[in-house]
């Protein structure tokens, strides 16, 4: 005659202690819960049964654990991601960020509306989204509204833009936007200062609707004083003004990585403008994993013909604005 187990009702008095005991965490829907306390009860009762039974209290507190433990499981993966408007991911010296509810926030991630400062010794680097990037030098205070508007309330900040979506710029005295383009500004008591280094911004200062367009090579520098333009000249990609830039963003990293990875990099980051001298040096340069070691480089001129060395190309006599590659000679 086959022997009848009941279900111990101490377990499920056991299971709801557990369950009132993360009762303060968000819970998932009902259906889901009972569903994880029969899986595990069926697995239990599936298991052999012992020659020397242990009491049933012990073995219903284990079930009961099982069942809280893949419940609170449950709960972790259902709890909303964390809003970012952008994260931190290179900084030098101290710098600050405050919570738009007033907080000191102690994380990389940045959320909507904070406001970062940076002391006399600091710079730093945000990602704003996967192809756009703010740097801040020293002695600056700007809010980041969300990933494409930023507030500048004083110093200078540099963005990088490679996606479709324009970027904003607020100031007290203007408003810059772009679409795909290396641009500075730089608010310093009643000086607004915008450097265009490539692509294309548009400025409305006062109620002036100005339009800024780089060349190869050259861009354009706007300076206002209040609202009245002051000096609206050309200046050069590699000109020594974006010398701060450097200082706000790490090296490459050449592990595995293929040579033209690098000069797509150093070419950005120097404002030369890169050229092949034919489409076979532009198709071998992007050979898979052709650079080695866990050296970290920089984008000057030095260091580029330094990691050419190890590779078989080399940069050809050309002007000082443009990184002509070709083969190296035998």
């Amino acid at each position: 005659m086959n022997k009848v187990e009941h279900e111990d009702p101490t377990a499920d008095k056991d299971i709801e202690k557990l369950m009132a005991f993360v009762s303060s965490r968000e819970h998932p829907p009902a259906a889901t819960a009972e569903r994880v306390r029969r899986a595990v009860m069926e697995t239990f009762d599936e298991l052999p049964e012992p020659q020397h039974r242990r009491p049933r209290r012990l073995m219903a507190v284990s079930t009961a654990l099982a069942a809280a433990l893949a419940l609170m499981y449950l709960l972790q993966s259902s709890l909303p991601e964390v809003i970012s408007a952008g994260e931190i991911q290179f900084s030098q010296g101290t710098f600050s960020v405050q919570s738009l509810d007033g907080s000191v926030a102690d994380t990389s991630l940045v959320a909507p509306g904070s406001t970062i400062q940076t002391d006399s010794d600091s710079r730093l680097l945000l990602q704003l989204e996967e192809r756009s990037a703010l740097r801040a030098d020293a002695q600056t205070r700007f809010t980041l509204i969300s990933s494409t508007e930023i507030q500048l309330h004083q110093g200078r900040i540099y963005l990088d833009n490679a996606n479709s979506q324009p970027l904003k710029v607020v100031t007290r005295y203007g408003t810059v936007t772009d679409i795909g383009t290396q641009f500075e500004v730089a608010s310093l008591g009643q000086q607004l200062t915008v450097a265009l280094r490539q692509g294309a911004i548009d400025l409305t200062v006062g109620d002036q609707q100005l339009h800024s367009a780089a060349q190869t090579g050259q861009g354009e520098l706007l300076r206002f004083t209040g609202t009245n333009l002051t000096q609206r000249s050309p200046i050069a990609a590699t000109d020594d003004h974006w010398q701060w830039i450097h200082r706000a963003r790490p090296g490459f990293k050449l592990a595995d990585r293929s040579v033209a990875d690098y000069l797509n990099w150093a070419a950005r980051e120097s404002g030369w403008t890169l050229r092949y001298q034919s489409d076979l040096v532009r198709q071998q340069t992007r050979m898979p994993k052709a650079l080695q070691g866990n050296a970290t480089v920089d984008a000057d001129l030095a260091s580029i013909e330094q990691v050419l060395r190890t590779t078989r190309f080399e940069l050809a006599p050309d002007s000082s604005d443009q990184l002509l590659i070709r083969f190296r000679a035998m």
